[in-house]
């Protein structure tokens, strides 16, 4: 064997040696393919099951404070219809006791009334056996609270 034929070999050899790294480093390159690939799947599905538990919890929370909302805002509305029916009952026990108290008045102004036309009838009949004079007829009237009009005070319907 020559030194040429010895440098081929050598050169053989080196590059058979070069040829099986060359696989070996493309195996490893493959593998790390495939463990990249396999994490960008893990990732793809945590990042999804991530999402899905956020979208979860952040609904869960929503419909807890509208629930909250909610129930804040019920007694509240029950607060202004009770309100609103008390001061109903209020307004319709004060009309009807200014109604009681505007006929109580007028019971009193036609009281008062009868009284001084009882005083005059008096004076007058003494007037006229003073002169001797027979009784006009009758000219004054007897008002009642039938000859009064009527008002309505009910409650205005809302």
């Amino acid at each position: 064997m020559n030194l040429e034929d010895l440098i081929l070999d050598t050169q053989i050899s080196e590059l058979k040696r070069l040829q099986s790294g060359c696989l070996k480093a493309r195996g490893a390159i493959q593998r790390i393919q495939s463990l990249t690939a396999q994490l960008n799947d893990q990732a793809a599905r945590a990042k999804t099951e991530f999402q899905s538990k956020l979208d979860t919890t952040t609904q869960r929370q929503i419909d807890r404070v509208e629930a909250e909302a909610n129930k804040l805002r019920e007694p509240t509305s029950n607060q202004i219809t009770s309100q609103h029916q008390a001061a109903r009952v209020a307004r319709a026990e004060q009309i009807n006791a200014l109604n009681a108290q505007l006929k109580q008045d007028i019971a009193d102004c036609q009281q008062e009334l009868q009284t001084k036309i009882s005083e005059l009838r008096g004076t007058e009949e003494y007037a006229n056996t003073l002169l001797d004079i027979e009784p006009q007829s009758d000219v004054t009237t007897n008002a009642t609270n039938n000859d009064l009009p009527e008002f309505d005070l009910s409650e205005p319907e809302t």
